[in-house]
């Protein structure tokens, strides 16, 4: 029987991590794959900014990098995103051979053998695995058997249908003219989302959705719908609004689909979406085993995504295991994913919810129409780059740009903290949470943003300059050139507008029945010089009076008006169960010096003591989560 110091079974991204980094370290590695030569994982193949960027030698195998993509709402609007840092896409069979590949080069060895969890057995000194054809030993044995894991089960118990998703697709041809753009496209009436990835030599299509909601025909027939309309518009259809949910007869589509069914190749599989009880309570490791990726059930409950976590969890689970103390991997992965991932968890439904009257994801894409930066997020978000509970790498902070909203207020609302303090904040903090209030309150009372800014903003002419031109987003300026007075009053009527934008959001109304004058407003382009500049700061100030005009003349709009106003009007209550700590290195333009302390509250104002006192210096629209 041969002998081992770990043996893992699968050789996914997680247990090829694993084997590789383990290796390479000395231990005596026996890597189990049991999936058959060439059988791809059914899986988008997508692999994240974050990922990237952790793992650069990830681009070395062969996939497509996407630096744009176009998503669409439920009802097909659609938005094009050009993103900050790319994600790439990769075909599984490639990819998962090519960190195989790494792990048999750092001594690991790869054993093409299918393996039962009945056929693992606990002994006196590890464990033992057998099948026909061997037998194995090992002191550690690590499940990376995906989220059908049997070791999983033996190990850490079954999970509930509702901490289960399904994801199932098509790989297809690529079309015929070669253009094939990357889209992601929100489900109407469903949770969940379709996408197309083009990959190096095929299209990956799928729809991505929770077991609860899963019902096999609608989904499928609504899939196909997906995939003729998809290359339809490859073929020359129009893109402005997509016609994806549509089944369409015609001529063209009737070819698409005759095609279709001689050329697409099914899958399906199923990904792990712990609801945040069962986070609370799973336990991924134990006496001389561990879990990692999907059998962790490490996957992000909104989109899916598990690559990222199956990499870091093999990292993890390495580090705890050289450092001799295999038992510390449980609070590693905790500390360092696991809050993020039971923050998804809890956003989920919300996420797939309704927003004033529309699907959330109709609404988040409609506010980026309007705005850049939260545009910016939703590529982010895309890419796989924002987190969801908290802004320690620069990564995620890339994604977090200007201005506050009621997003943030309305998804954390259900969540909002018991009154009675556990923990015993520093006064500094609890006057920033004041100041917090107060900027909410003032704002709430007539939505003037200039009156809630002069009492909680800064007095120091050069900060809100600063503050101006971080938050402002007015373009490449020479600023140099232009006025304090002229830019500060161009942000504050800038983040007017904003506000009431908000307001003009109707389920009721298509974007095209605004008046002319409304939608020239939405639709101008940024200056490109201080002459230009100047005219523009004018302009806002018109267009802030006509839109008022506008709103006044609205009654749906007084009836938003006052959603808007209660939740708002909603207290900030600092955390009961953790002091909030001052942070520095702002990222944001030079409104701060490098070792200049600040504190984020409800991960969406920024606050600095000023003097005396605290104020705000940085308000985030759509930090979603």
């Amino acid at each position: 029987m041969a002998q081992f110091d770990v043996l893992i079974v699968g050789a996914g991204p997680a247990g090829s991590f694993a084997a590789e980094l383990l290796a390479r370290s000395g231990a005596k590695v026996a890597l189990f794959d049991g999936r058959p030569a060439g059988e791809p994982k059914a899986c988008g193949g997508g692999v994240t900014a974050k990922a990237l960027k952790a793992w650069p030698e990830l681009l070395n195998a062969v996939g497509r990098t996407i630096h744009e993509l176009d998503l669409y709402s439920p009802s097909g609007k659609r938005l094009h995103l050009k993103l900050d840092e790319p994600f790439a896409v990769y075909s599984r069979v490639v990819f998962d051979g090519y960190l195989r590949d790494r792990a048999r080069d750092a001594g690991a060895q790869v054993l093409s053998e299918k393996i039962s969890s009945r056929k693992i057995t606990k002994i006196d000194n590890g464990w033992r695995i057998s099948n026909e054809t061997g037998e194995w030993s090992g002191a550690v044995l690590v499940g990376a058997d995906g989220a059908n894991s049997g070791i999983a089960k033996m190990l850490a118990g079954p999970l509930a249908p509702s901490d289960m998703e399904v994801a199932f697709g098509y790989r297809a041809p690529l079309p015929a003219k070669g253009i094939a753009p990357t889209v992601v496209a929100f489900l109407p009436r469903w949770v969940g989302y379709a996408w197309a990835f083009p990959r190096p030599d095929h299209l990956s299509f799928g729809i991505a959705t929770t077991q609860d909601a899963f019902e096999h025909q609608p989904l499928d027939d609504l899939l196909w719908r997906f995939m003729i309309g998809y290359y339809h518009q490859c073929a020359g259809a129009p893109r402005a609004n997509a016609t994806f949910w549509k089944d369409e007869d015609t001529p063209a589509t009737s070819a698409i689909r005759e095609q279709l069914r001689d050329t697409a190749d099914r899958y399906a599989a199923r990904i792990p979406g712990l609801a945040a009880t069962t986070w609370d309570h799973r336990t991924v490791s134990g006496d001389n085993w561990a879990l990692l990726g999907d059998a962790a059930g490490f996957a992000d409950p909104v989109t899916g995504e598990g690559i990222y976590y199956a990499l870091r969890s093999a990292e993890l689970y390495t580090e705890a295991y050289l450092r001799k103390d295999p038992a510390s991997f449980e609070t590693s992965w905790r500390r360092d994913f696991g809050a993020e991932l039971r923050r998804a968890a809890q956003m989920r439904r919300r996420f797939y919810g309704n927003f004033w009257g529309a699907p959330f994801t109709e609404r988040m894409i409609e506010f980026a129409k309007g705005h850049r930066g939260v545009k910016r997020v939703l590529g982010s978000l895309v890419a796989g780059e924002q987190g969801y509970t908290d802004l320690k790498k620069k990564l995620v902070k890339s994604a977090l740009r200007p201005i506050l909203f009621i997003v943030v207020a309305l998804l954390l609302a259900a969540q909002s903290q018991a009154l009675a303090q556990k923990v015993k904040q520093p006064p500094e903090v609890l006057a920033a949470y004041r100041v917090v209030h107060r900027f909410q309150e003032l704002l709430a009372a007539d939505l003037e943003f200039d009156r809630a800014y002069e009492a909680t903003f800064p007095k120091d002419p050069a900060r809100r300059r600063a503050i101006a031109i971080a938050e402002g987003e007015f373009g490449d300026v020479d600023f140099t050139k232009v006025d304090d007075a002229t830019l500060i009053t161009a942000y504050k009527n800038q983040m007017q507008l904003l506000f009431y934008t908000l307001l003009l959001i109707d389920p009721d109304k298509s974007e095209a029945s605004l008046p002319e004058r409304i939608k020239e407003i939405h639709s101008r382009g940024l200056p490109n010089t201080p002459e230009d500049f100047r005219l523009f700061a004018e302009t806002l100030k018109e267009d802030v009076v006509e839109l008022r005009m506008y709103l006044n003349r609205e009654p749906a709009a007084a009836r938003r008006l006052r959603l808007f106003k209660l939740v708002l009007a909603k207290p900030v209550i600092p955390p009961a169960n953790y002091v909030v700590k001052p942070l520095t290195s702002y990222s944001k333009g030079k409104v701060l010096g490098q070792n200049e302390r600040y504190y984020e509250i409800e991960r969406a104002y920024s606050v600095i003591r000023e003097g005396s006192e605290m104020k705000i210096i940085g308000l985030r629209f759509f930090t979603l989560f």
